[in-house]
């Protein structure tokens, strides 16, 4: 995995504040792990590194569309494993010369995860 878009939301003190990773940002992805059942990347530019672990349980198939083959036929993706009662656990430090200081860390039990496609295209591994 080379570049893509990740964000991270936080709320202290009731005001939000948005760190985004990407491209612009120079930011890199690493370490990307991915099993039909759980994923896990770190992402980082020169100011902030996030590590993120997700996990499925109990997910449900679905069959979504893809693409137009031939005029009036879809081609079907195999499948599309999701659950909504997912483990998403991330860390998100800030870093400076003085080296990483954490921000925050924790774990979400009820978690939307969806992990499809070809893995072996996705993960480091």
């Amino acid at each position: 995995m080379k570049d893509g878009i990740t964000n991270l939301w936080t709320n202290p003190g009731k005001m939000l504040k948005l760190y985004s990773f990407t491209t612009c940002t120079r930011a890199t992805v690493q370490d990307v792990r991915v099993t039909d059942d759980k994923a896990s990347f770190v992402v980082f530019d020169k100011r902030y590194l996030l590590k993120v672990e997700a996990e499925k349980s109990g997910s449900g198939t679905l069959h979504a569309r893809l693409r137009h083959r031939e005029p009036g036929e879809m081609e079907m993706q195999p499948r599309v494993r999701q659950s909504l009662t997912g483990k998403i656990s991330i860390e998100f430090r800030g870093k400076n010369k003085n080296g990483e200081k954490l921000i925050y860390r924790g774990t979400g039990n009820h978690t939307g995860i969806e992990i499809n496609g070809n893995i072996a295209t996705i993960s480091d591994e």
